[in-house]
C-alpha cells in the first residue's frame, strides 16, 4: 500500500532453486540453438560473399580442345584436337595457372570459353575448317581405290 516493493518468501530450497535454474538453463540452450540456426545463413553469407569480392575469387570451367572442335561440328580426324589446342594456347585462351583436367590416367589442357570463342569468330574456326578438309584429303588410297585409278 506504501508503494515499497515486498518480497516474499516463497519457501524454495536450495535443491529447488537449482532444478529451476537447470531448466532455464537447458531451455534458453535449445531456444538459442533454434533460432541461431534460422539467423546465422543470413549473417553469414554476406561475409563470404564479401571475402569472395575482396580476392576476385572465380570459379572458371574450362573446355577441352576436344569439346570445342566437336561444338564447332568439325569432322572427326586424327591429332585435330591437340591441333586445335596448340592454337588456342598460342592465342592465349588457356586457363590461368596452366589449367589441366584429369580423366583417369590422362590429363587435358582447358581452355577459356569466352575466349575460345573469339577466336574461333576471329579466324581460328576458318583455319581449323581448313586443316580439317586438307587433312581429309590425305586419306591412303586402299587396294580397290588404286585399281579404280588404274594401278595395279
Amino acid at each position: 500500500m506504501e508503494g515499497k516493493f515486498e518480497t516474499k518468501q516463497i519457501g524454495l530450497t536450495d535443491y529447488d532453486k537449482s532444478i529451476i535454474g537447470n531448466m532455464i538453463k537447458n531451455c534458453a540452450g535449445v531456444v538459442i540453438r533454434e533460432e541461431l540456426l534460422n539467423f546465422l545463413p543470413a549473417l553469414i553469407e554476406p561475409m563470404v560473399q564479401a571475402r569472395f569480392a575482396e580476392s576476385n575469387f572465380l570459379i572458371r570451367h574450362g573446355k577441352t580442345a576436344g569439346q570445342i572442335w566437336k561444338a564447332n561440328n568439325l569432322p572427326r580426324l586424327k591429332n585435330a584436337f591437340l591441333w586445335l589446342g596448340n592454337r588456342l594456347q598460342e592465342m592465349g585462351c588457356s586457363i590461368e595457372n596452366n589449367g589441366r583436367a584429369d580423366f583417369g590416367t590422362n590429363e587435358a589442357r582447358l581452355f577459356d570459353p569466352d575466349k575460345s570463342t573469339l577466336c574461333l569468330r576471329n579466324g581460328l574456326l576458318h583455319r581449323a575448317k581448313v586443316y580439317a578438309s586438307q587433312r581429309q584429303g590425305q586419306g591412303n588410297l586402299g587396294p580397290r581405290e588404286s585399281r579404280a585409278c588404274g594401278h595395279k
